[in-house]
């Protein structure tokens, strides 16, 4: 059931995404169901009298990746390389999502939302926030030689599917939910992915390298793009 504030455009470019990716990606990524009419987006209105828009999306097997501790080097690496073939099947996509107003889960608008932040918190809190701002707005210039694709936007690790335990060693299965997709560099998913990735082993360094190993393996990153991930 999607969002009444989403407009039709943006729905229509969601669904048409999601199958563009499950095409290129051999089903790693759900498809949408068409209904007996063949459209991807139904209306429904309820006894309210409120109309709601419904789209359908195949059951793709796999728990999620939040639930996973620990996570093994191989786990991670896969995770890397999974995160790279997505996005280099988002960025065949032809088009690029309508732009959104004030779209504040955009990786590119953190500056300003932490900005925002700043009201919110006080001592050693607020000082950590302000550091990582004025490190971002001195990164930030470096942005607009990265060049712009369709991106997943927001791949968390409850977005992230992975392989049961006791099945081999354990790996990506699939990838859900583009709600968030919009244009950006590719980098920026190879960023959302490490913030989660970090959180929970013992060494996070260590752990972040990995991602980054897996996602390098195809395709290599550029040295501009390393250089933000490393600088």
């Amino acid at each position: 059931v999607s969002s009444p504030d989403e407009v039709d455009e943006i729905l229509h470019i969601e669904v048409d995404l999601t199958r563009h990716l499950a095409e290129l990606t051999d089903g790693f990524a759900p498809d949408v169901v068409a209904a007996s009419s063949g459209e991807h987006v139904v209306r429904h209105t309820d006894s309210a009298g409120t109309e709601h828009r419904l789209r359908v999306v195949e059951y793709l097997e796999g728990g999620l990746l939040a639930d996973v501790r620990p996570r093994s080097a191989s786990l991670l690496y896969d995770l890397g390389r999974r995160v790279a073939e997505v996005d280099s099947a988002l960025g065949a996509y032809p088009d690029h999502p309508p732009a959104r107003i004030d779209f504040d889960w955009a990786l590119g608008r953190a500056g300003m939302v932490m900005e925002r932040c700043f009201d919110l918190f006080e001592g050693e809190e607020l000082a950590l926030i302000r550091g990582i701002h004025e490190a971002w707005l001195r990164r930030e210039p470096d942005f607009l030689g990265l060049g712009s694709q369709v991106i997943h936007g927001d791949l968390n690790d409850h977005n992230i599917l992975v392989s049961a335990p006791g099945q081999g060693a354990r790996h990506v299965t699939g990838i859900i939910d583009l709600g968030d997709a919009h244009s950006a560099p590719r980098v920026f998913d190879l960023g959302i992915t490490l913030a989660y990735a970090v959180l929970g082993p013992p060494d996070p360094l260590m752990a972040a390298a990995t991602v980054v190993g897996g996602f390098h393996d195809r395709p290599p990153l550029h040295e501009s793009e390393g250089g933000l991930v490393w600088g």
